[in-house]
């Protein structure tokens, strides 16, 4: 079950992550999610929330479990809601 929740949680945060390349690939990409990718990756280095290691998935680079958790964060309290959602069930 454990190795379940470690590829869910890489592929939420992958598919994250691909939405907003995807955003900057077709332009629309705008001030706010600029700014809302940048204070979620703050937000999660600042108070050192690193998701990924929470479920035992660790880098050897600094602060990419923590930046990778931001670009969650930064999508914002219903994409976490719907996590959630998808772990319980």
């Amino acid at each position: 079950m454990d190795t379940i929740l470690k590829i869910i949680m890489a592929a939420t945060i992958v598919e994250a992550v691909i939405e907003y390349i995807g955003a900057i690939g077709a332009k629309e990409l705008h001030f706010k999610c600029l700014a809302s990718i940048g204070f979620g990756m703050a937000f999660a280095i600042f108070f050192q929330i690193d998701l990924l290691a929470a479920f035992g998935l660790t880098s050897g680079v600094p602060f990419v479990g923590m930046a990778l958790t931001g670009v969650l964060l930064s999508r914002g309290s219903n994409y976490i809601a719907d996590f959630i959602k998808k772990l319980g069930g």
